[in-house]
């Protein structure tokens, strides 16, 4: 058994290369924002405001754990938790300007991946969907006897590329992107449809 940390198995969430390279640029510019993240220039929260609401963070113990002079390079000052019903949050205290909190906010809203509707509708509970509050969109909605023999079946995606050359120019990359999953395959047709 290996110690190595690896990716949930049915993450229902889906990432593309390009949504990856924002996160990964956004993670560089302005740091973790899945906290609740406070400027301290203008004493405002730039991400986490539904958590900060319910916590009532005015009413909240906040505990600093780490403190800078000055601001580091994604302008961050203070790290620590807001303490509420005696559970720690993350909490992080930032000097940004205006734009800096306006490109946080917008990104801490934004940058997610986007639903695999088939792995929530093949993989996960019906009632925990509901339960999340987590809707399908009709026009993505298997229907349930497919459903039913889908489960049977491992999951699989189609790929179409307009080009053998298109495929045998990504062929490497799905290569090298399958050996990260165990017992994974790909098959190959080609011609008119």
């Amino acid at each position: 058994m290996s110690n190595e940390i690896k990716s949930y198995q049915d993450n229902p969430r889906v990432w593309t290369d390009e949504q990856k390279e924002k996160l990964r640029t956004n993670l560089r510019e302005l740091g973790d924002l899945s906290g609740i993240v406070h400027d301290l220039n203008s004493n405002q929260i730039v991400s986490g405001n539904f958590r900060s609401e319910i916590f009532d963070i005015n009413d909240c113990d906040i505990r600093i754990i780490i403190a800078y002079d000055t601001p580091d390079a994604q302008g961050t000052v203070a790290w620590g938790f807001v303490i509420w019903e005696g559970k720690q949050y993350n909490y992080r205290q930032v000097r940004w300007t205006k734009e800096q909190c306006d490109k946080a906010c917008i990104t801490a809203n934004s940058l997610g991946g986007d639903w695999a509707y088939a792995i929530l509708q093949l993989k996960w509970p019906s009632d925990l969907l509901l339960e999340c509050d987590l809707h399908i969109p009709i026009s993505e909605v298997i229907p349930t006897d497919l459903v039913r023999e889908e489960k049977a079946k491992p999951a699989s995606m189609k790929i179409t590329f307009a080009s053998v050359e298109q495929f045998e120019s990504a062929r490497p990359k799905i290569e090298e992107l399958l050996k990260e999953y165990e017992g994974a395959f790909f098959s190959v047709s080609c011609g008119e449809i």
